[in-house]
């Protein structure tokens, strides 16, 4: 029974990543890096904008819950994930183009990630405003003046905001004070059941579940719903517990050889694909269904068709940067 669940749960994710790889391939080969780039902008931006979009209307087909908004994604934890990758893919299309509008774009984005009062996200867009402001200093491409101007476009975007929303924002802020407090703590080190939202208990009581058959694992199921009723949250003891240590070597490895190997790439391309490794790394932290995430599994496509081509050498794909 375990083992019909676990094809009907993963065989779906399987797909749309054979899928994913077949169809940016052509995608690139035919139209360009950058038009499937711009392609996935949009879709991923529109994704971020219906967030706020139940910030604002209370429509039956957007979600939000105890104060968090998700838009049309499954939860908000999720909502903002993806919302981290549109703004991953903001900052790299400024990055190869100095666009006005990816930064405008990057601030709408930011605040999408806010209503989602997601920590994990939150985690996220630190790290990734973080190596974005480092590649700008760091890319022999990029002048000072690139550097101001983005500072620059982000606080101007950034001050509208706050003051196009006021006091509802105060509000917002207000109603969720302990949640902001609870990531301020875990920011300064401080991990417990209260700042990682229980992640951390699940992930030691999983720990020592784990201990009992750590080489070969437990089958399908058996963390994504652990005899407490609940989930492990954490992919990386979810593959360990279910399908053993090599299906946890297996996903560690495949992350190091894309975030290693980037270094091959160009610098704007470097800063793509390492930074949308690490939001996966760092999302499969805190939750065990990322690969039920169709939105994820196609990036999973586009990171691996990037290298596909690169180590195949194909010169006619108009890549960015030499």
């Amino acid at each position: 029974k375990n083992l019909i669940w676990g094809f009907r749960y993963y065989l779906p994710s399987l797909l749309i990543y054979v899928s994913g790889l077949a169809g940016f391939n052509l995608m690139i080969q035919r139209s360009g890096f950058e038009s499937t780039i711009n392609l996935l902008r949009l879709i991923f931006r529109l994704n971020a904008f219906t967030i706020i979009l139940s910030f604002f209307f209370d429509f039956d087909f957007l979600s939000r819950e105890a104060g968090r908004f998700s838009g049309i994604n499954l939860n908000a934890n999720q909502g903002g994930y993806l919302a981290v990758i549109a703004l991953i893919l903001e900052f790299y299309w400024y990055l190869l183009k100095s666009s006005r509008m990816a930064i405008m774009f990057s601030v709408i984005i930011i605040f999408a990630i806010f209503l989602t009062f997601s920590k994990t996200a939150y985690l996220m867009t630190f790290i990734v405003i973080g190596y974005f402001f480092y590649t700008l200093t760091a890319s022999r491409g990029h002048s000072n003046r690139t550097l101001i101007q983005g500072l620059m476009l982000f606080l101007i975007a950034g001050s509208i905001i706050l003051v196009v929303l006021g006091d509802n924002l105060s509000q917002l802020v207000s109603s969720h004070e302990e949640r902001l407090l609870e990531f301020g703590s875990f920011l300064s080190g401080e991990i417990n059941e209260e700042t990682t939202t229980n992640r951390s208990f699940l992930a030691f009581y999983a720990y020592n579940q784990i201990l009992d058959a750590p080489i070969f694992g437990q089958g399908f199921r058996s963390f994504s719903l652990m005899d407490i009723n609940k989930g492990v949250h954490n992919q990386l003891l979810l593959l360990w517990g279910e399908g053993g240590i090599l299906s946890l070597f297996a996903y560690l490895w495949l992350g190091w050889f894309y975030f290693w190997n980037a270094r091959k790439l160009h610098q704007n391309l470097k800063y793509l694909v390492r930074t949308l490794v690490i939001s996966f790394e760092t999302y499969g932290l805190t939750n065990h269904n990322m690969y039920a995430n169709k939105g994820l599994m196609l990036i999973f496509a586009l990171i691996s068709t990037i290298f596909i081509l690169r180590f195949q050498y194909v010169r006619n794909i108009r890549f960015a940067g030499p």
